[in-house]
């Protein structure tokens, strides 16, 4: 069974921070929602949700759309999505049934700009 950065098995409802394949390199907070036992590449899918200012939406992008509190006309579109990657880039926050894990060393992962 395929393993995070650290060493800890992964599990499908686990809530991770990492790197999927399609998004450019971006750190994304998600739900491991599938594992492919035996692959080292591509073997996993995490759902994620993305804010986004509504200029930046596609016309027609389903999501959940809200104004901001100050109810001016600045919106933002909650998109939900899913992509492909590798468990051993994935920091283990949360399991999804409550056990208690230890805290993710998440400098090791993040670099400063």
């Amino acid at each position: 069974m395929p393993h995070y950065q650290n060493g800890v098995q992964a599990k499908e409802g686990d809530l991770v921070f990492g790197k999927t394949c399609n998004l450019g390199g971006r750190f994304i907070v998600g739900t491991m929602m599938e594992i492919i036992p035996g692959s080292e590449s591509c073997n996993c899918r995490v759902a994620f949700a993305e804010v986004l200012a509504r200029p930046d939406a596609t016309v027609g992008e389903s999501g959940i759309s809200y104004r901001s509190y100050d109810k001016t006309d600045f919106l933002r579109v909650i998109k939900p999505g899913f992509d492909y990657g590798e468990t051993r880039e994935f920091d283990l926050i949360a399991r999804a049934d409550g056990q208690k894990v230890a805290a993710p060393e998440l400098a090791a992962t993040t670099t400063a700009a």
